[in-house]
């Protein structure tokens, strides 16, 4: 991306690959705040780090970007496309605890969705949301999202826990988008938000 654009976005995004941060990606996963919210709750290895990066670099259907605030890394953001089903899944966490409660969740989830209808305009976002966690199944909702089915996902450790499964198509994310914009112009200039590279 060229520096000299980039300036005029507070928030920007980058490819993994197109950053310094491609090990720091781990220590970043392996947050207990983190953690607590994954269908993994484990620990990655140094080993399925680099054997996840070396998947991912050969990879045409999983992505991985880093949003920055003002130059500071703030979230991590992957994409997985389904061809089958055509539809893409999203996943984002914040990476810094003093990122938190301060509505960038809903920036990074407008961001999202916005690439995923322009690489999918007649396709779908299909995301998997632990039971557990409200604040993320009430975003989701409110980005117009519809609760499909209830399921019970493993983690490594043996145990299961409920999940929630959403879809979104392009139709429902146009008819909710202005509404979305409007709360997201209460706290950030959307004209200082940059899109995820496509």
């Amino acid at each position: 991306m060229n520096p000299i654009c980039e300036e005029q976005y507070d928030i920007t995004f980058r490819n993994i690959f197109d950053t310094p941060y491609v090990q720091t990606l781990r220590e970043w996963r392996n947050q207990d705040f983190v953690r607590k919210n994954m269908t993994n709750h484990a620990v990655i290895t140094p080993e399925e780090h680099e054997e996840y990066m070396r998947g991912l670099e050969h990879s045409s259907t999983n992505k991985v970007f880093l949003a920055f605030y003002r130059g500071e890394p703030l979230a991590v953001i992957t994409m997985k496309y389904n061809p089958e089903e055509n539809y893409m899944e999203p996943g984002m966490y914040i990476i810094n605890e003093k990122f938190l409660g301060k509505g960038f969740g809903i920036v990074m989830s407008y961001v999202r969705l916005e690439y995923i209808f322009t690489c999918l305009p007649e396709g779908r976002m299909r995301t998997l949301i632990l039971e557990k966690n409200q604040t993320n199944r009430n975003l989701q909702e409110k980005m117009g999202c519809v609760l499909t089915e209830r399921i019970m996902v493993q983690a490594q450790n043996g145990e299961e826990e409920p999940a929630c499964v959403y879809y979104l198509t392009r139709q429902a994310w146009e008819n909710n988008k202005a509404a979305i914009e409007e709360r997201i112009a209460q706290n950030y200039d959307l004209a200082r938000i940059g899109r995820i590279p496509v």
